[in-house]
């Protein structure tokens, strides 16, 4: 009887396991950060190339800025200014209207991968979709560069 308990036992542990690592391997980003914007996040940036940390930035609709490791789920949040919020607002609504057409200009400088929300009623009116840019640090307008380099 203590080995069928010990046997149980031991089945469980490794299920258990198996699905902590599942987990986390299915929280794990695919390659286009699109998949990401959903409910109130407004932008995601990660580097481009992935250094391979998978770190993230999200930026929400209410100035919330969560920067972490998609792989952990350690999280710090911070808050923009009114000002930023109302210029992240503006640069959203600009790129989901008239998507730019950038590319950064040299494979030494950072890089980012860039999804921008563009599914709001008026975005979704208009046929606008979720933007993905891959754009140099320099090309990105100061404030989303202000975001970045906190």
């Amino acid at each position: 009887m203590k080995r069928f308990l010990f046997g149980v036992i031991g089945a469980a542990i490794v299920v258990l396991i198996g699905l902590f690592f599942a987990s986390k391997l299915w929280s794990l980003p695919t390659d286009d950060v699109r998949t990401g914007l959903r409910g109130r996040t407004l932008f995601i940036i990660r580097p481009w190339p992935d250094d391979g940390t998978l770190s993230q930035i999200w930026i929400e609709d209410d100035g919330t800025v969560t920067r972490g490791i998609l792989s952990s789920n350690t999280r710090t949040h911070g808050q923009v200014n009114t000002a930023h919020m109302e210029q992240l607002q503006h640069v959203r609504e600009d790129w989901c209207a008239h998507p730019p057409q950038i590319q950064a200009t040299t494979s030494t400088e950072r890089r980012y991968e860039l999804g921008v929300n563009c599914h709001s009623l008026a975005d979704q009116l208009n046929g606008r979709s979720d933007q993905r840019l891959i754009i140099g640090f320099e090309q990105l307008p100061l404030v989303l560069q202000s975001v970045v380099s906190e």
